[in-house]
């Protein structure tokens, strides 16, 4: 899937759901379903009304941590996430993803293609040093 490493079994599993999409922890209230059960309980905060993170610059107040630092980036300038086609900055993942998908659909396309037959030609590689290994190892053998 991914060249991820993690300490612990458990880690390792909550990471695999990124990728298998697997979501097992569903809100009572609205039904949204969350990959980890803290995501799950800071969720909760959206509907309790609780708004416990604050803007040091506005006073806005956040029920998700996440939200907040989102919005501090609004005051700040901050654009962590970059276009690798136009350099175009973001100030969150999602915003820089629907960028993509509008201003950069065909050469997004293109790029991941390229990154595809990249891969398939990698894996290509491998399979070939495996059959020429195994080859001079039975040549070898029958002598």
């Amino acid at each position: 899937m991914c060249d991820k490493t993690f300490r612990s079994i458990n880690t390792l599993r909550q990471h695999e759901r990124v990728h298998t999409g697997e979501k097992p922890h569903k809100c009572d209230i609205c039904s949204r379903l969350f990959a980890q059960q803290q995501q799950l309980v800071s969720h909760m905060f959206t509907h309790t009304g609780e708004k416990k993170y604050k803007c040091p610059y506005c006073g806005k107040a956040f029920a998700l941590n996440g939200n907040l630092t989102v919005h501090k980036r609004r005051h700040t300038g901050e654009t962590p996430f970059i276009c690798n086609i136009c350099n175009k900055g973001f100030y969150d993942s999602s915003s820089l993803k629907k960028h993509k998908q509008g201003k950069h659909r065909d050469v997004s396309s293109s790029i991941n293609n390229e990154a595809e037959l990249s891969n398939n030609e990698a894996e290509f590689k491998q399979q070939m040093e495996a059959v020429q290994n195994l080859l001079s190892t039975s040549f070898s053998d029958s002598n």
